[in-house]
C-alpha cells in the first residue's frame, strides 16, 4: 500500500515551553534497525531524536546485547547531525523554528543523530525470548502525558528472534544472515497543529516483504523490564495522545494494525509521549520486532485550515469519494490528486503545499517529476 502524505507549512511557529531549565540530555525518541549483509554479517543503525536546547550526545555511542552467549556490546559511530525542525515562514521577519534559535525544551526545536555500526557476525540462534539490541540513560524531555519526564530515564529496543522455515525441524542459524529488519521510511512527525482531524504514517517496510503488524508499546526506564510508569490523568502507553477525558471533542489516538496509520484529533495542547511497535512475522513466524519512540507537540497555529483534498478514487455508486483502493498485484495503477489551500502567510504570501508519496511497492526505476 502507498501512504500519501501532505504537509502544509504554517506561518505560525510561536511554540510553547514548559521549562527553560537544561540539566538533562532532553531525549525526545529513537529506533534500532539491522540490515543484513552479502557476507552475512549485519550492520545496525540507531536513530535518535533529541530536543535543541538540550545536551548533545557524543560521537559514539553503544547497544547493549541481552540473550546472546557470545556478544554483549555493539560500537556505533554517528554518520550524521540533522536539524529536522519543522520548516516555517522563510521571510527573516517572522520567528522561525531551529536548533540555533530554541532556547528551551518543547519550542519545536529537534535534532536527528545517527549511529551506524561496523559490521558484526551474530553466530548461534536467538532463544524463543529474542536476542535484545538496546541503548539508553538519561533524561527525557518533559511530557505533558508523562509525570515528572524530566527525571526519567529511558531505553530503545529492537528484538530479533528464531526461525523455523515450513517444513525445517530447526530455526536457522544467525549467521550467516538471512534477515532484515523492518525500518521507518519516514521520519517521524514532531510538531503537529490542534483543532482538527489528522493522521500521519511512520511508514514502516521490510525489505524481505514480511508480513508487518502496528501497535501502541510501553516506553521503557534504563531497564527492559521497566516500564516509565507514572502516567498522568486519562493517558497511557495505549492511549498516548488526548482524549475526551481532556477535552470534549477529543478524538482518541488509535493506530491501524495492518497499516500503521496513526489517526486522532485533538484540542488539547501539551508535550507527548508514545511508542510504536512494528512486529515482522515471515510465513506467520515472528522474526523481529522495532520500536520508534517519539515526542510529539500539539500546539494551536490560529486559524489555519488543512489542505482541501479530493477523494481519488470512486465508491460503488461512481462517486469520488474514497482514499483507499483495492488493486490486484502486478496491476497498473494511476489516479489523479491534488491539493487546495487558499490561506495566506502572516506576509500575506500564499502557503506552500507538498504532496511526496513513499512505499515499498514502487519500482526500481521510479521518479518524481512535480510536486
Amino acid at each position: 500500500m502507498n501512504f500519501l502524505r501532505f504537509f502544509l507549512v504554517f506561518a505560525v511557529c510561536a511554540m510553547f515551553t514548559h521549562s527553560t531549565k537544561l540539566n538533562a540530555s532532553h531525549y525526545m525518541g529513537g529506533e534500532i534497525t539491522w540490515e543484513c549483509q552479502p557476507n552475512g554479517q549485519y550492520i545496525f543503525t540507531m536513530k535518535v531524536y533529541r530536543e535543541c536546547a538540550g545536551i548533545q550526545y557524543g560521537a559514539t555511542q553503544t547497544l547493549t546485547v541481552t540473550g546472546h552467549p557470545n556478544v554483549a556490546t555493539i560500537p556505533m559511530s554517528r554518520i550524521s547531525q540533522t536539524d529536522m525542525s519543522p520548516t516555517c515562514n522563510p521571510n527573516p521577519a517572522f520567528p522561525r523554528v531551529t536548533c540555533a534559535t530554541v532556547t528551551g525544551p518543547n519550542q519545536g526545536g529537534v535534532e536527528e543523530h545517527i549511529y551506524v555500526s561496523n559490521p558484526i557476525t551474530l553466530n548461534g540462534t536467538p532463544p524463543p525470548t529474542g536476542w535484545w539490541f538496546h541503548w539508553g540513560t538519561c533524561c527525557r524531555n518533559p511530557t505533558t502525558n508523562i509525570i515528572n519526564a524530566s527525571g526519567k530515564q529511558w531505553r530503545l529496543r529492537a528484538a530479533m528472534y528464531p526461525y523455523t522455515p515450513p517444513g525445517a525441524t530447526q530455526p536457522l542459524p544467525a549467521h550467516p544472515c538471512f534477515d532484515n529488519s523492518p525500518v521507518f521510511a519516514e521520519r517521524p512527525s514532531t510538531v503537529i497543529c490542534t483543532g482538527y482531524p489528522f493522521t500521519y504514517n511512520h511508514t514502516a517496510y521490510d525489505p524481505e516483504l514480511d508480513s508487518l503488524a502496528y501497535s501502541w508499546a510501553i516506553p521503557l526506564k534504563n531497564n527492559l523490564n521497566m516500564p516509565v510508569g507514572n502516567w498522568a490523568a486519562g493517558y497511557s502507553y495505549n492511549s498516548p495522545l488526548p482524549s475526551t477525558t481532556h477535552h470534549p471533542n477529543n478524538v482518541p489516538a488509535t493506530v491501524n494494525p495492518y497499516t500503521g496509520e496513526i489517526s486522532f484529533t485533538s484540542f488539547t495542547q501539551g508535550a507527548f509521549q508514545t511508542v510504536v511497535r512494528v512486529q515482522a512475522f515471515k510465513c506467520g513466524v515472528l522474526v523481529a520486532e522495532i520500536f520508534r519512540e517519539m515526542q510529539i507537540t500539539l500546539l494551536s497555529c490560529g486559524t489555519n485550515n488543512p489542505p482541501v483534498v479530493p477523494a481519488p478514487f470512486q465508491d460503488s455508486t461512481g462517486t469520488y469519494t474514497l482514499y483507499t483502493d483495492t488493486v490486484y498485484a502486478g496491476a497498473l495503477v494511476t489516479f489523479p490528486i491534488s491539493a487546495t489551500d487558499f490561506e495566506f502567510l502572516p506576509d500575506n504570501t500564499p502557503q506552500t503545499i507538498t504532496i511526496t508519496a513513499a512505499g515499498a511497492q514502487f519500482g526500481a526505476n521510479f521518479t518524481s517529476t512535480t510536486t
